[in-house]
C-alpha cells in the first residue's frame, strides 16, 4: 500500500504568526462591544447556538484569549512588556465601562509589543506576523467605505509602496 504524503502548510511557527497578525488586526478593526461577555439565551427546542449567536463582547473576549494563547505558543519566554500588553487588552475587553479609545490604544500597544517580540525572537516570525496583519487590513479596510471611488482609494493605499 502506497501512502500519500499530506502537503504541509509550512513552518508551524510562521503559520501561527500569520494567524496572530490577522487576529490582532481583526480585534483592532472590530467594533468595541459594550456589555458583558456571556452566553446567548437558551431557547427551548432549539439547537445549540453557533458562534454568531453569542454577544459581540463574548466574541471579542474569545479573540483576545486566542491572541494570548498564540503568544505563549510562539514565544518560549514572552517578554514582560508583551505579557502586560495582552493582560491589558483582556482587562479592557472585560471592563464594560472601558472607553473604546482606551481599548483601541491597548490593542495598538499590544501590536507594537508583539511585532517587536516576534521580530527579536526570530525575524521570520516578525515578518509572518506583519504579513498576517497586512492581509487582514487589506481584506477588511475597503469593506468599510461608502463608494466605489473610496474603495479604489483604499486599495491603492493598502497596495502602495512599502505595504
Amino acid at each position: 500500500m502506497v501512502s500519500k504524503a499530506v502537503p504541509s502548510s509550512g513552518d508551524q511557527g510562521v503559520c501561527a504568526a500569520v494567524s496572530l497578525g490577522w487576529q490582532v488586526a481583526q480585534l483592532f478593526h472590530s467594533p468595541v462591544y459594550p456589555g458583558p461577555a456571556g452566553d446567548p439565551r437558551r431557547v427551548e427546542h432549539e439547537r445549540l447556538p453557533g458562534r454568531s449567536r453569542f454577544p459581540g463582547a463574548s466574541q471579542s473576549k474569545w479573540l483576545g484569549e486566542q491572541i494570548q494563547s498564540q503568544v505563549t505558543t510562539l514565544l518560549e519566554a514572552p517578554p514582560r512588556a508583551a505579557l502586560d500588553a495582552v493582560a491589558g487588552v483582556l482587562a479592557a475587553l472585560a471592563d464594560q465601562h472601558q472607553s473604546p479609545d482606551t481599548t483601541l490604544e491597548g490593542i495598538f500597544t499590544l501590536h507594537c509589543r508583539l511585532l517587536e517580540a516576534l521580530t527579536v525572537a526570530d525575524f521570520r516570525l516578525g515578518k509572518a506576523y506583519g504579513l498576517g496583519r497586512a492581509i487582514a487590513e487589506t481584506a477588511s479596510l475597503p469593506a468599510e467605505v461608502a463608494s466605489d471611488h473610496e474603495a479604489e482609494q483604499q486599495f491603492r493605499w493598502v497596495l502602495d509602496r512599502g505595504r
